[in-house]
């Protein structure tokens, strides 16, 4: 199908007539019809309809004519690239961690100026590194526990992916005024089993994590699970009821700051990482190794040990 064709048929149908066309295209008549013809033909089917004073699209026109314009105006934008300026784009994909969203906001903000287009994902570890190893996401931001580890390097290497450590953190409970255990300075294993956790939604890296065991206690003993898939849902259900959710110490003063209390476990020492992951080779835009500065002081400011 030639894009000329679709050009006078637009044409003819926003004048409404074949003479009026003709004279705005440069064309005689009858080349006009002999294209709409060809295209008619091409398509199998009538565009429009002819009577005295001018021409109406057919049913099947009307549809052509809303897909020719779209095309036209996509051609229009394919035309000018060389002549814009492309914008400068800020593409991460996150583990759900309050700390690392809050610093994407002040990141943004700082850089106003630059009129940054943000395109920021949270979500699972499985749908993180699948988003950045298919080039949707720069960079991506990960954690892993002992049990984790080594499924995810055999996943990095074979998904062309490289990881970079950020730090080091530990698991801490965070609670609401609700709970029996919003006063207390720490608490152990024990104390949580009859309590119910609030978590997000398993994936296969997630279910890994119940494998672990803190201070003698396995997670899989925790009775009562509810699964809430938004952190700031979360929140709402920990200052609401009487349920707990683990968390790293890198994210205590978002709690902190709302009214929650964050709680050291007794004997928990999990040494989770979190480490930022890119495609192999791939140098990173500008915009992206600033905001992976921003990170490495963020996890250096909460004095948080790196480990490779």
């Amino acid at each position: 199908m030639e894009l000329q064709n679709l050009k006078y048929f637009i044409t003819i149908a926003s004048e409404g007539s074949f003479n009026r066309a003709a004279g705005l295209l440069f064309l005689s008549q009858p080349s006009l019809s002999k294209a709409i013809a060809n295209l008619e033909k091409e398509l199998n089917v009538r565009l429009f309809e002819r009577h005295p004073k001018g021409v109406l699209l057919t049913e099947n026109g009307k549809k052509l004519y809303e897909y020719a314009t779209t095309v036209m105006a996509q051609l229009k934008l394919i035309e000018g690239l060389s002549t814009q300026e492309v914008p400068k784009t800020l593409r991460i994909a996150s583990y759900p961690l309050p700390a690392v969203s809050t610093m994407v906001a002040e990141f943004y903000n700082e850089h106003n100026d630059d009129h940054i287009v943000l395109n920021f994902y949270v979500g699972r570890l499985e749908k993180v590194l699948k988003y950045v190893a298919e080039g949707k996401y720069e960079i991506g931001i990960i954690t892993a526990n002992a049990v984790q580890k080594n499924k995810l390097r055999n996943i990095l290497r074979n998904s062309n992916l490289e990881a970079m450590p950020l730090g080091t953190d530990n698991w801490y409970v965070v609670v609401g005024t609700n709970s029996p255990l919003y006063n207390r300075k720490i608490v152990n294993m024990r104390e949580l089993i009859d309590l119910p956790v609030v978590r997000f939604r398993d994936d296969y890296f997630s279910n890994m994590t119940y494998f672990l065991e803190i201070d003698g206690v396995k997670l899989t003993a925790i009775k009562y699970e509810a699964f809430i898939d938004d952190n700031l849902d979360i929140q709402n259900f920990l200052l609401r009821s009487n349920a707990y959710h683990f968390q790293l110490g890198i994210n205590a003063s978002y709690y902190t700051e709302r009214g929650l209390h964050v709680i050291p476990i007794h004997n928990c020492d999990l040494k989770i990482e979190v480490l930022w992951i890119k495609q192999k080779k791939t140098k990173l835009s500008t915009e992206a190794e600033e905001f992976v500065d921003v990170l490495k002081r963020l996890f250096s400011e909460h004095n948080v040990s790196t480990q490779v």
